[in-house]
């Protein structure tokens, strides 16, 4: 199944956008999930499993990944070692959310989880701190130093 494509409803002339991917099997979620990105000014890219997201970061190369951990054909964490293996990805930062319990290796691969559910300020939240401003846009802040660790977001 090819990855599926949507862009901010509203792009506006002249301004920088943050390109995310969102990766999520859950229709209604991951709809309610663009439209709140799309307000705050993200251009949006879904796909609904790791395989077709994974296609989907190669071919748009977002600023951020924002993944479901539990998904049929590939799941997020098979998403974020394909990713964190790539060269050329493995400085994409990622959120992961999911409902269900975290492994030690996570710390490694994700640069925030949230458990689920989350209210939509702990997404904007985290989007915010991974992001950092730069001439006018923002650009993922991420070298994958590990001495500060991941950030970790917890439900409120």
């Amino acid at each position: 199944m090819s990855a599926q494509r949507r862009n901010s409803a509203r792009p506006e002339q002249n301004q920088p956008h943050n390109v995310v991917v969102l990766v999520e099997d859950e229709p209604g979620l991951r709809s309610a999930w663009i439209e709140l990105l799309s307000e705050f000014g993200y251009q949006v890219h879904e796909a609904e499993n790791g395989r077709s997201g994974l296609e989907l970061v190669r071919d748009v190369h977002p600023d951020i990944v924002i993944t479901d951990l539990v998904m049929p054909i590939e799941d997020g964490r098979t998403l974020a070692n394909a990713m964190r293996s790539d060269r050329q990805l493995r400085a994409i930062p990622i959120i992961a959310a999911t409902g269900d319990a975290t492994q030690p290796s996570d710390g490694e691969l994700f640069d925030v989880v949230l458990r689920k559910p989350f209210h939509s300020t702990a997404l904007l939240r985290a989007l915010t701190e991974l992001l950092v401003p730069l001439s006018g846009s923002w650009r993922p802040l991420r070298n994958r130093d590990s001495s500060m660790g991941p950030l970790r977001a917890r439900r409120n």
